[in-house]
């Protein structure tokens, strides 16, 4: 299956949540990175969202919407904080804006941004898939599980919490150190052709790893 172009405003319009800023081409960052490449290069109209005070790299096709971090919250440590909450609320907003002022066939979304994200994504009739990058231990997160056309997973590990939430979840696993030039591009891409097509039966869990 191939991904379609752009067709009267939403064929192949997505939209990319990922809260962490797109300042390195490596961990999650370049995870999201490799994403919007691929998306872009098979003709998508990519929008993404993303915190941070560093400007993201350009990319062909590819629409950048940011949210700055307020000055005085200062560096985010790691793991979830006060400081990640704020800006997480902030990054709410706009994505809440973006998905009232354009209508996306597809929303991908990175981590706890699934959990303000899903519900309005779903909403506007969007498929959502949820990229799992750590998962929390509770019912809100095994809830957006069940709710997403798709999860991607960055280990074999997560892929095994997945499952023990409900094995009937898709799922396609993408381990750091993937190659991205000859395996990333063409699974993510056969994957979004079935979200897209509304075939979630037919996708069964990939593993993409070193």
């Amino acid at each position: 299956m191939a991904i379609q172009p752009v067709q009267r405003g939403r064929a192949c319009r997505v939209f990319v949540v990922a809260p962490r800023p797109l300042s390195e081409e490596r961990g999650t960052t370049g995870t999201v990175l490799h994403v919007l490449k691929v998306l872009a290069g098979a003709g998508c109209e990519v929008h993404v969202v993303t915190s941070g005070s560093v400007s993201p790299v350009a990319i062909d096709g590819v629409v950048f919407h940011r949210v700055r971090q307020p000055p005085r919250i200062g560096p985010l440590p790691g793991g979830l904080s006060w400081k990640r909450g704020v800006l997480d609320a902030i990054l709410a907003v706009r994505v809440w804006t973006l998905l009232a002022a354009y209508r996306f066939a597809v929303v991908h979304a990175f981590d706890e941004a699934i959990f303000f994200t899903l519900p309005v994504a779903r909403l506007r009739g969007a498929a959502v898939i949820y990229h799992v990058e750590f998962l929390p231990s509770d019912r809100i997160a095994a809830r957006s599980l069940r709710r997403s056309a798709l999860a991607i997973t960055a280990s074999g590990a997560l892929t095994e919490r997945v499952r023990a939430v409900d094995r009937r979840i898709p799922i396609v696993q993408i381990e750091d150190g993937a190659d991205v030039s000859t395996r990333f591009g063409p699974k993510l891409l056969e994957a979004y052709a079935a979200v897209l097509a509304g075939r979630r039966s037919r996708l069964s869990t990939v593993t993409i790893s070193m």
